[in-house]
């Protein structure tokens, strides 16, 4: 007779890589609506100032995230 294990590691694993991922989804459609967009703006990132450089890369960094 088998023993129930409950939840093996690597289905835990998933479980908390899809509640990121889900997580990750809704914080970029609000980074969408919130944030500015630089791209529209026409922004030559060499010549962007530290905070505009920050926060290109947050929102790369969560869409990003959202994708995977």
């Amino acid at each position: 007779m088998k023993k129930n294990l409950g939840t093996l590691p690597w289905q835990m694993t998933n479980k908390i890589n899809n509640n990121n991922n889900n997580m990750f989804k809704i914080l970029a459609k609000i980074n969408k609506l919130v944030l500015p967009s630089l791209t529209k703006k026409r922004l030559d990132v060499t010549k962007a100032k530290n905070w505009q450089k920050v926060l290109i890369a947050y929102r790369y960094y969560v869409t990003v995230r959202a994708l995977d």
